[in-house]
């Protein structure tokens, strides 16, 4: 009786520091409050087509930025982000899709939509906005089930881009 007892006080002994070994995230799938930066990387293409509307265009862009982030899982991750953009006058609406590689090498995929506001000035230099709602709709591996969304915002001059901050809520 006393052999019984000491392995079962060692098994949950065992137990409970193998448990403190995972992460809780493993242990408790509930939805995360996310935030993060994606910051401007190199544009692979872009594609600018003249639209039937005054001072219009249809501009598709391919870019890749990275993402800095207080989650691990997300900070340090490359998003390949797919953009088409629908302008006039520098402004319109924005909609895309978003693959990003995670470093372990699992993706999660995303869209997104929302408006973009540019403001040209007299002496050539130019201010935009942009702001927007996103989705998680999946991924692979860990991200196999991701889900959940937020929104995001950003600006940028002529001289400068500052980044696009987003938060929400996510489930994986």
């Amino acid at each position: 009786m006393k052999t019984y007892r000491r392995q079962l006080s060692t098994l949950s002994i065992a137990f409970l520091v193998s448990l403190a070994a995972v992460p809780s995230y493993v242990l408790f799938a509930a939805e995360k409050q996310v935030t993060g930066t994606n910051i401007r990387g190199p544009l692979l293409s872009r594609t600018t087509y003249p639209s039937n509307m005054p001072n219009g265009k249809v501009v598709l862009t391919i870019r890749r930025n990275s993402t800095r982030s207080d989650n691990p899982d997300w900070d340090g991750t490359e998003g390949v982000f797919y953009n088409l953009a629908i302008q006039t006058g520098g402004s319109g609406t924005d909609v895309g899709y978003v693959v990003r590689t995670h470093k372990n090498g699992d993706m999660s995929y995303s869209t997104y939509s929302g408006t973009t506001n540019v403001v040209s000035k007299p002496d050539k230099t130019w201010e935009a906005t942009w702001k927007g709602s996103w989705e998680s709709v999946g991924g692979t591996g860990r991200y196999a089930k991701l889900k959940g969304g937020g929104t995001y915002s950003g600006k940028a001059n002529s001289n400068e881009h500052f980044g696009t901050d987003w938060e929400g809520k996510i489930d994986y």
